[in-house]
Parts: C-alpha cells; sequence; structure tokens
C-alpha cells in the first residue's frame, strides 16, 4: 500500500479523529479499527498514539512508533514525509517512552461524557492474566470523587485515556480488559500510567 492511500483515509476522516474523545464509544472504536487497518496495510510494523490535550486549544498530535525496530524507522519516516500539510494536527514519530509533553498531558484534565478525569490521579495494576488471550487485566484505581460518574462511563474513559498514553497498538497487543476498584491493594506493584507503558513496553508476550 503507498503512503497517499493512507493519509487520503487519514484526510477523509480528520474532522473525526480531531474530535474523537467526543464521540459514542461504538462510533470512536470504528474509526480507531479503520484507521488501524488502513496503517497496517502500510506496514505492520508500525505502532501509533493520538494525542488530545483536552484542556487546550493546541493542535492534534500523531505519533508513529515502532516500538524499538530500528529498521522500521525508514518505513515511518517515508510515511510522515509523504504527508499533506494537515493544519489542526501535529505528525511525528518516536521511540517507545513518554516525552515531556506526555508527561504534561498527564496533569491535564480530559472531559468525557460530562465527566472530569485528571489523567495524573490514575493508578494502575496487573490484575491477572487472562488464559484465553493471554493478555493481561489491569486493575485501576481513580484517586478522585466519583459518585456523579457511572460505572458504564468510568469504563469507558479509563479505556480511552489508556490508549491515548499507551498508544493503541500497546493497549490492544497487552490488555484484555480494565476493572475499577475502590482502593488500591496492598500485595501489587501500582504504576503511574507513565510506568504502566514502560512496564507493558517491556513485555514481549
Amino acid at each position: 500500500m503507498k503512503t497517499n492511500l493512507f493519509w487520503s483515509w487519514f484526510l477523509a476522516n480528520e474532522k473525526k479523529l480531531r474530535s474523537i474523545h467526543t464521540l459514542p464509544e461504538s462510533e470512536c472504536n470504528q474509526l480507531l479499527f479503520w484507521f488501524y487497518q488502513h496503517l497496517r496495510c502500510y506496514s505492520a510494523d508500525i505502532g501509533f498514539q493520538i494525542l488530545i490535550k483536552t484542556s487546550s486549544k493546541k493542535r492534534r498530535t500523531l505519533t508513529f512508533s515502532t516500538g524499538g525496530d530500528s529498521e522500521a524507522h525508514q518505513i515511518i519516516l517515508n510515511l510522515i514525509e509523504s504527508a499533506p500539510k494537515i493544519p489542526n494536527w501535529i505528525i511525528s514519530t518516536t521511540i517507545e517512552t513518554l516525552s515531556e509533553d506526555d508527561s504534561e498531558y498527564l496533569e491535564n484534565e480530559f472531559n468525557i461524557n460530562k465527566a472530569s478525569f485528571i489523567t495524573s490521579n490514575i493508578k494502575a495494576w496487573i490484575q491477572h492474566i487472562d488464559p484465553v488471550t493471554n493478555k493481561f487485566i489491569v486493575g485501576i484505581v481513580l484517586n478522585f470523587p466519583t459518585a456523579n460518574i457511572t460505572p458504564e462511563i468510568a469504563h469507558q474513559t479509563v479505556v480511552r485515556i489508556l490508549k491515548e498514553i499507551l498508544g493503541d497498538y500497546i493497549y490492544n497487543h497487552h490488555i484484555e480488559n480494565i476493572i475499577i476498584h475502590n482502593q488500591i491493594p496492598i500485595d501489587k506493584e501500582v504504576f503511574e500510567l507513565n510506568e504502566l507503558k514502560l512496564y507493558l513496553e517491556g513485555n514481549k508476550s
């Protein structure tokens, strides 16, 4: 698949991608599915992350990554160099670690479905491994008041936040599901979200 076919699809769906955090869950999942399929048709070795800072008017960031595969780096460079001018987006590539800009994002407020989440207050741990898929079930604690947030909205929003911060490739490759709890366990290693990303990047399953 040539790069222009991917970018043609991206341009046709750019407005929805720019506001993906406001879409219904089913529409959001379908949009990400087709994004991933079009990217895979260009190269199956590329991961991606869409970063949206909902508390500011900064441009959206689309970051491509190789998961540490140096041979795939040139494939990404070819994709980026062929990108059309897209005023509302920053297109970049990175190694699989959080940048200072990502760390700033962790302090921002994330608003979905009238629920407000401060992402730096989300704690996570590996609860267990799904015996069928061999992916992780991740335990989550939201260290802020959630009395006015329904469980469905909380689950939906945390999944979206995890995909924003971990990147869709890491989330889909390593995480089967999340379970939200009321308190942090005393017998588990608990991660900040940036630490969870580093942990999953180091897991080769």
